[in-house]
């Protein structure tokens, strides 16, 4: 499906093109399994003041080819009149689902959770709750992700446990908190521009694989790394693997040396990217490994991160070597062994 070029150039302007190009095909398919792209729910202050600036981003998604429900509720349902008028000659569905209060609604969720379970029943997976505050808040710090049921500041614990209910019902659902004037962004980056409800992932830890286990392993670190492996028997080395067990869509792989755990793939597959099976990864490896050492070109991307969980690193010609946990005595020799080692992949 073919969209303008002013649309295409302004989703570019919010998010590198590879992204925008790549969530835009996979919600074109989608598209052809449901009439409803997402879920938009705005608050009563997104409808009243921040109604341009809601109709831009509903009309954006409109010239992509998606088609968003909005979903009013509580006070919200007073602008629908001035809404509906604006948006006659649009593709919209308009739902009107009564006039409680927003927050109390969400308290007593059952008018609201009806009318979500209505289009969630008609294929619809994604949510998108929109406020002029934006994200989640906890001790006044905004969340990227948020664990079901999750304790956070008191004015969202309200909202908080309503997305949590919904995904406790429905673990495919994709529902996340954002300000009117970052929907796009949230929509179309890895990295999002509000809070996404999410459960932890299910690592499996394996010191072997069997060969289905490593026919998908390779899949998932070539289309990861957007290169093909020189082969396979870099799996000779492998010692431990860390995997989301789910869907397979991400794992950690290390070698062992004499002066710690040496991490030789870290692949996240693209449709999981942003939805923190990397963070989750991370984390159990973390637990289970006090020396941890790895490697990045140096043009890669990711390696702002790297530099904010490691304790150190050093820059090599092609190279930076990071390192966690590891003596100062060790360091010449882990940085000697992973600047050596020769690429994996095919340039």
């Amino acid at each position: 499906m073919q969209f303008s070029d002013t649309a295409k150039l302004f989703l570019e302007s919010v998010g590198r093109s590879q992204e925008v190009e790549h969530y835009l095909k996979r919600f074109q398919i989608d598209a052809l399994n449901s009439a409803v792209f997402a879920v938009i729910v705005p608050d009563a202050d997104t409808c009243q003041n921040e109604t341009e600036t809601l109709l831009f981003q509903l009309k954006s998604l409109l010239r992509l080819g998606l088609k968003p429900a909005l979903l009013l509720s509580g006070t919200a349902t007073d602008q629908f009149d001035r809404l509906n008028n604006k948006l006659q000659d649009q593709e919209l569905t308009l739902a009107n689902i009564g006039r409680l209060d927003f927050q109390l609604l969400i308290k007593n969720d059952v008018l609201l959770k009806k009318g979500l379970n209505n289009v969630i029943e008609q294929g619809v997976k994604r949510i998108h709750f929109l406020r002029r505050k934006g994200q989640i808040q906890k001790n006044k710090v905004a969340l990227p992700t948020c664990a079901p049921f999750e304790t956070v500041d008191t004015e969202d614990q309200a909202l908080v446990d309503f997305g949590s209910s919904l995904l406790k019902e429905n673990r495919d659902l994709h529902i996340s908190v954002c300000s009117a004037s970052n929907l796009l962004k949230e929509i179309f980056t890895i990295k999002g521009a509000g809070t996404l409800f999410r459960s932890h992932s299910k690592i499996r830890y394996s010191n072997s694989l069997s060969s289905e286990e490593l026919h998908k392993i390779t899949n998932l670190i070539q289309q990861s790394f957007g290169r093909p492996l020189v082969d396979v028997s870099m799996f000779n080395r492998i010692t431990d693997y860390y995997i989301e067990e789910d869907e397979f869509s991400g794992a950690i792989l290390l070698e062992t040396t004499n002066f710690g755990k040496y991490l030789s793939k870290f692949a996240v597959g693209v449709d999981a990217r942003g939805a923190g099976v990397a963070q989750d990864l991370w984390q159990r490896v973390c637990h289970d490994h006090k020396v941890l050492f790895w490697r990045s070109r140096r043009n890669n991307t990711i390696h702002r991160w790297y530099e904010r969980i490691a304790d150190g690193f050093q820059r090599l010609d092609t190279w930076n070597v990071y390192w966690k946990g590891a003596k100062i005595e060790q360091l010449p020799d882990l940085i000697k062994y992973a600047g050596s080692k020769p690429s994996d992949f095919v340039d």
